[in-house]
């Protein structure tokens, strides 16, 4: 009996031995939290790791303890259809195995990467795809092609890899696997534009974007220029901008709004709005009132709908319009009585009556490249 556990023993240790000389990875997904899983997506690759079958996790060996595993020449954002030369390197031992794939959140394949390096290959795997080596490599940095999605489904990418960096010493002891995830954006590349920006003087101007995907958020910039074609200066929201906003976000079937502070000498130009996603300029409404009295009146405003309901009160502004004074603002802006009216959609009219005196006024209209002024009647 002793002899039989003796050879199966032998036979379990060139198992290991053979495993580990061999280099290649069972197909695993799981990317669970701990790390002991190859993170290959679910669904894809349905088998463990090696840490987890065993040909490496032996007394010594270790998972993201010693050793390394970096991406390459990631790009910061991905152009959708265009071809990038990256590569992953392993450090923490003399001889070493890998995989690689890219995948969308929902672990299916985006993209598709194409071998470089000498004895390395990409897989086909239950619909997926995934490089690795198809013998123990002496180097541990490792080129490949990525060739990202042309229709993406989703604003960003995710590259897994999983690498064993092991020591040669045919034992599978003191050898290192390591897992990392590296995201890659969307590049911003839909535009839309505002051919009149101007700020300065007292001169106030305001953007306001919707995002027209219910489900997806979208990251925008936007660039400002002046007349000729210089990057100004300007406060929006409160910070100052040189030129071009930080990338910022937009919810999904949300709104974003900048405007300017009108301070310092009046600045004219342009703004364009680079997006990942399609968004809209809201069109809003508002009125210009001018006081043409000496004394100050407050204006307050009655909101009604097509039936001719009150739907919302309130003033044009929380301070009364000095003599001689003018005021413009859009109806998101006014101050509205509690409960505040839904301007989502909003059809009617709206009453501007100042609390002495007379008051002369128009209506503004903002809309995708345009502001028009209409007229109004008195009320009899």
């Amino acid at each position: 009996m002793k002899e039989f556990w003796e050879k199966l023993s032998a036979l379990a240790r060139v198992g290991i031995l053979s495993a580990f000389l061999s280099l290649l990875f069972a197909a695993s997904v799981g990317g669970r939290s701990d790390g002991r899983e190859i993170p290959f997506p679910v669904g894809v690759l349905n088998d463990p790791g090696c840490y987890v079958i065993g040909c490496h996790m032996v007394p010594g060996s270790t998972l993201n303890e010693v050793g390394s595993v970096a991406f390459n020449n990631l790009p910061e954002r991905f152009v959708p259809g265009e071809t990038y030369d990256v590569g992953i390197t392993i450090t923490g031992g003399t001889t070493y195995g890998f995989q690689v794939a890219v995948v969308f959140s929902d672990d299916t394949q985006a993209g598709a990467p194409t071998a470089v390096t000498g004895a390395t290959i990409v897989n086909e795997v239950d619909g997926g795809q995934l490089l690795t080596q198809t013998s123990p490599l002496e180097t541990g940095k490792i080129d490949f092609h990525w060739t990202a999605p042309l229709e993406p489904k989703e604003r960003s990418v995710t590259f897994k890899v999983a690498s064993t960096s092991a020591n040669n010493n045919s034992a599978p002891t003191a050898d290192a696997i390591n897992t990392l995830e590296s995201s890659v954006p969307l590049e911003l590349t839909e535009k839309l534009y505002f051919a009149q920006f101007a700020n300065g003087d007292g001169l106030i101007s305001q953007i306001s974007l919707l995002t027209l995907d219910s489900e997806e958020p979208v990251n925008a910039t936007l660039e400002l220029l002046d007349d000729d074609g210089a990057p100004p200066d300007v406060v929006l929201n409160g910070e100052m901008v040189a030129g071009e906003t930080e990338i910022f976000r937009i919810a999904a079937g949300g709104a974003a709004v900048f405007a300017s502070d009108g301070e310092g000498p009046v600045v004219p130009g342009s703004v364009t709005v680079t997006t990942d996603g399609p968004v809209s300029r809201v069109i809003r409404t508002g009125v210009a009132v001018v006081n043409p009295g000496d004394e100050e009146t407050a204006l307050q405003v009655r909101l009604l709908d097509l039936e001719g309901f009150v739907v919302g009160t309130g003033t044009i502004s929380a301070n009364p319009l000095a003599g001689r004074g003018h005021v413009a603002r859009f109806l998101d802006e006014f101050n509205w009585d509690e409960p505040a009216p839904d301007l989502t959609d909003f059809q009617g009219g709206l009453e501007v009556n100042p609390s002495n005196g007379q008051v002369a006024g128009t209506v503004l209209r903002s809309s995708p490249g345009n502001l028009a002024s209409l007229p109004v009647a008195p009320i009899q």
